[in-house]
């Protein structure tokens, strides 16, 4: 897919999920159909809690670009939920502008780092007379940072990092009905409401799951945790929520578990011919990301990245500037040159004809004084 507001919007990219058992990752065309794929398996070391394993990183990724013969350089990452904290913050009716500078008073309250340690951006999920609402996601410097590295280490090039709930939130049917998204996996577990296509608050699980059931349990339990929180503010009916399922372990006996437990219709996600485990990849090879100043999305790309990109932007138009402005001088100077030796050429021919007359009228027993003269009695017969 190619991304259309970034600076660097005519290069391609594919998509990249980050996963505690698998990467997985998906490229486009321009119809967005699948164009290549792969999915290689990563050692539980490779992803311990919150920390990137270096090396076992590195080889999986160097497996994965070997495996699927990606056209791209250029990659968009899905993080695990996990590695990700959003909040949702409601603030007087206000500007942008105003709206960032007051989250960088709130950072310290919102999160549990200090502000110097974690990238965040922000969205605005809604808009009233007198109030805005926004989502905001922050994560980890040292985990984004980690993983740039080694993206680097291995010729790729992030243009962009988001959690699942903001790259999966738009995969999602648009009608008026609430969505309580569910990715199941094998060793850890998502839940994010979804209204017209906007994730708001997510919940998380992460476990070590000996068998199926355990992970369906725990996967249950952070349903339950949403559907609690959201209940207190908003009432959530069979008639005006659905549950939608995907991830690893989106199955028959995931979705056993959930209509039993739960009064709302319970299904699969749907994406033609997209497995569930590779929703993600999909969803951001296929999605459109902006700039991370953007308020209508999110996108947790390093500042420096940006900078860098911006900059390689401006350096290519201004060659691209100079080779134009080159080649009209180059033509300028072409038809400048045409044009002297085609006058150089007439005046030669003209040079040549005057001598050629003056040779013949002197043959002829005319001399200058004579031409000059005949010329004037034939002007003054004339007038």
């Amino acid at each position: 897919m190619r991304l259309p507001i970034f600076s660097f919007q005519n290069r391609k990219f594919f998509g990249l999920s980050v996963g505690k058992t698998a990467l997985r990752a998906i490229e486009v065309d321009r119809f967005k159909r699948v164009s290549a794929y792969a999915e290689i398996p990563i050692p539980e070391t490779a992803l311990e809690g919150n920390i990137i394993s270096g090396e076992g990183f590195e080889d999986a990724l160097k497996k994965l670009i070997s495996t699927g013969k990606f056209t791209t350089r250029y990659v968009a990452v899905c993080l695990p939920e996990n590695f990700a904290f959003s909040r949702e913050y409601t603030l007087p009716m206000t500007t942008e502008h105003e709206v960032h500078e007051a989250i960088n008073w709130q950072l310290k309250d919102l999160f549990p780092f200090a502000p110097g340690e974690i990238y965040f951006d922000w969205k605005i999920l809604k808009k009233t007379d007198t109030e805005t609402t926004i989502l905001i996601v922050a994560a980890q410097k040292k985990i984004i940072d980690d993983i740039t590295d080694t993206l680097k280490s291995v010729n790729l090039r992030p243009v962009s990092f988001s959690p699942s709930a903001s790259v999966l939130g738009p995969l999602l049917p648009k009608k008026d009905s609430v969505f309580l998204l569910v990715e199941a996996n094998k060793r850890g577990s998502m839940a994010t409401l979804v209204e017209h296509q906007v994730s708001f608050l997510t919940t998380t699980a992460t476990y070590t799951a000996e068998s199926e059931e355990i992970a369906i349990q725990k996967t249950i339990q952070s349903l339950q945790q949403l559907i609690t929180y959201y209940t207190q503010r908003r009432e959530l009916t069979a008639d005006t929520a659905e549950i939608l399922v995907t991830g690893e372990i989106a199955n028959g006996a995931l979705l056993s578990a959930l209509k039993h437990e739960f009064k709302y219709p319970v299904a699969v996600l749907q994406l033609t011919g997209v497995p569930p485990a590779y929703h993600k990849s999909y969803a951001v090879a296929a999605g459109n990301f902006h700039r991370p100043e953007d308020t209508s999305s999110i996108n947790l790309l390093p500042d420096t990245y940006q900078e860098l990109y911006d900059y390689e932007e401006l350096y290519g138009k201004l060659t691209r500037h100079i080779q134009i402005g080159g080649a009209l001088l180059f033509f300028a100077l072409i038809i400048t040159c045409s044009v002297f030796v085609v006058m150089r050429m007439r005046l030669k021919t003209f040079n040549e004809n005057v001598v050629t007359l003056s040779s013949s009228l002197e043959k002829a027993g005319f001399n200058r004084g004579e031409v000059q003269e005949i010329n004037l009695q034939a002007q003054t017969i004339v007038d």
